[in-house]
């Protein structure tokens, strides 16, 4: 599934230079850009995107106040923030208030998609954990055994098939971990356990 994107920043030619990052490098597709901060977070909240790409000075309300705004209303993507602001408290703020990377204009195309693409991995990566969380809590969370039910094995590697990580190096130690983790949730199945 591609990730998709909401770009704001006053400038048209940073919109576009972004969006065509985006689409030329596949990470993903754009599904709105805005000019100001003018209900910003609204937009957020009704696109829903991955990650936000936000300047930091924007018409009517600055980039910090729009993401503090938006987390505060349950957004729960990334804000990449790209901005010519140097101020070190200022772009200290943005990283207090929830931006996973801060990206200095003019941009430098190379640092922009390595940028994008990790965040794009991060978001991956949390996808698969909290698929697998589902999948640990589903498995050892019940007592009933049913004959015809796969082993724990089984689930696993079908698990891991589905996302895409059955052959990578690893998978062996996760394994071993979601095991343990379900012989704990099976003897202390009254005991809070977080993964």
């Amino acid at each position: 599934m591609q990730n998709t994107f909401l770009i704001i920043d006053d400038d048209i030619n940073i919109r576009k230079m972004l969006a065509h990052i985006i689409l030329k490098n596949d990470l993903g597709r754009v599904v709105a850009e805005l000019d100001s901060g003018l209900d910003a977070e609204r937009e957020i909240l009704f696109y829903n995107p991955d990650v936000v790409l936000i300047d930091l000075l924007l018409p009517v309300k600055d980039g910090i106040e729009i993401i503090q705004k938006a987390k505060d209303e349950g957004y729960k993507g990334k804000f990449i923030m790209i901005s010519q602001v140097e101020d070190e408290r200022m772009i200290s703020k943005a990283y207090e208030n929830g931006i996973v990377f801060f990206i200095g204009k003019p941009i430098n195309l190379v640092e922009a998609v390595n940028v994008i693409k990790g965040v794009c991995h991060s978001i991956e990566l949390e996808k698969s954990v909290e698929l697998i969380k589902s999948a640990v809590v589903g498995l050892g969370g019940s007592a009933v055994v049913i004959k015809d039910k796969p082993s724990v094995n089984d689930e696993i590697n079908r698990i891991f098939a589905d996302i895409g990580i059955i052959s990578e190096s690893g998978v062996k130690d996760l394994t071993s971990l979601i095991k343990k983790v379900i012989e704990f949730k099976k003897q202390y199945g009254n005991q809070q356990y977080q993964l």
